[in-house]
């Protein structure tokens, strides 16, 4: 019974931020830019020939603000213009924090080729480098879209009592594992796609290179901390930074330019993830909103990526052997 409370809780969450928030028109509008972002991505390629192609040089990072920042001030523009508001355009402090946010996360996307610079100055192995890849990406997220959010608390927010959601007060872990156990039919379900198997297991197909260095399991297992450690920063980032570190400025109005900018980021995942991140990124910003904590996102958003990697995992090399 009280993992049923702990959702019906949730459940009253979302309904009243819907009964506040929710226009026919407005949804529609954003409905209507996420389906054009999905076509326009996956149907032409954006991020592979505006984005990627661009790898290694200072103009992606530039291609990836521009795109970041075009994506989460229309969705704004949007809501400013259904809603008759604009004061969020006229808020400086406001328009400071979510700039600094935006390149952040410009420059997360963008400067994974340090790594190249890091082999070639410290010589690693060659057969250690993928895994070595994989290891410093997680661990260069978490520094970008987490500790970083330690300093911006600091500057904006010193005064209040937690890192933008990291708090268990008042917080309940029951309805989030209730969550992760009714998504692990569809996690299963996927699992046997092969557009899914295309993308996952994050790290695969090095085993023999790694084994004369380190066990091959003892690398996945070492990978799969680092991976599942960057959600933290995620969380942080997303739900932390860009809603609870915004809602004193903006209040409400924090979600959605939120949803659909985390949506788009995930470009370059399998189309039903993305959709996926606009659904789960909506349901975890009312979350992070009403209970002020990170700590459910973080739950859910750990616990949904170790699945699909156990998924992957197991029906690559146990089913199929």
């Amino acid at each position: 019974m009280k993992y049923i409370y702990g959702m019906k809780k949730i459940i009253t969450y979302l309904k009243n931020f819907l009964r506040s928030d929710f226009s026919a028109g407005y949804y529609l509008t954003v409905l209507l830019i996420l389906v054009g972002g999905y076509v326009i991505n996956y149907g032409f390629h954006f991020k592979q020939l505006q984005l990627d192609a661009y790898y290694g040089t200072t103009e992606q990072f530039f291609r990836f603000l521009v795109f970041f920042s075009s994506v989460y001030f229309l969705i704004l523009l949007v809501q400013a213009i259904w809603k008759k508001d604009y004061s969020a355009f006229k808020n400086k402090s406001y328009l400071l924090k979510i700039s600094i946010a935006l390149i952040l996360l410009a420059f997360d996307s963008s400067s994974r080729h340090i790594f190249q610079w890091l082999t070639s100055t410290f010589d690693f192995p060659w057969e250690l480098q993928r895994w070595f890849f994989y290891l410093f990406t997680s661990a260069h997220q978490f520094i970008n879209l987490g500790v970083l959010m330690f300093i911006l608390k600091y500057i904006f927010d010193r005064y209040e009592s937690s890192v933008y959601g990291l708090t268990l007060r008042n917080f309940d872990v029951k309805p989030y594992f209730t969550m992760l156990l009714f998504m692990l039919p569809l996690i299963v379900w996927a699992s046997f796609q092969s557009d899914f198997l295309r993308s996952y297991p994050i790290y695969k197909d090095n085993f023999e290179l790694v084994s004369e260095y380190i066990s091959p399991w003892k690398a996945v297992a070492g990978f799969e901390f680092t991976y599942a450690f960057r959600f933290v920063a995620v969380e942080l980032f997303f739900r932390g930074f860009l809603i609870i570190g915004m809602v004193k400025l903006i209040g409400e109005r924090a979600i959605m330019p939120m949803v659909v900018l985390y949506s788009f980021w995930h470009f370059g995942k399998p189309l039903p993830e993305s959709i996926g991140a606009a659904f789960g990124g909506y349901i975890l910003a009312i979350i992070a909103l009403r209970t002020r904590s990170v700590f459910g996102g973080i739950i859910v958003h750990i616990g949904v990526a170790m699945m699909m990697e156990a998924g992957a995992y197991i029906n690559l090399y146990l089913l199929n052997d």
